[in-house]
């Protein structure tokens, strides 16, 4: 969560909430934390939480396609 918080130039706190709202608001956990300790912490995103991702991704690329030929189609006019 740390470098992915310091990747999105986000507060660990802010990237903590986002894991904890996501996993919340879910039918299954998207992300698993385990504790820190002698070998530190972790998070990993689970595979429904992959799933997730993939649709995403699917989602992202029709809205986009779409998006583009509507606007090809406007400035056609």
């Amino acid at each position: 969560i740390s470098a992915g918080a310091a990747a999105m130039k986000m507060s660990y706190r802010q990237a903590w909430q986002m894991v904890t709202d996501m996993n919340k608001s879910a039918r299954q956990p998207v992300v698993t934390v385990t504790t820190g300790g002698r070998g530190g912490g972790g998070a990993v995103v689970t595979a429904y939480g992959l799933q997730l991702l993939l649709i995403y991704k699917v989602l992202e690329d029709q809205i986009n396609n779409a998006a583009t030929q509507l606007l090809n189609e406007i400035s056609a006019t």
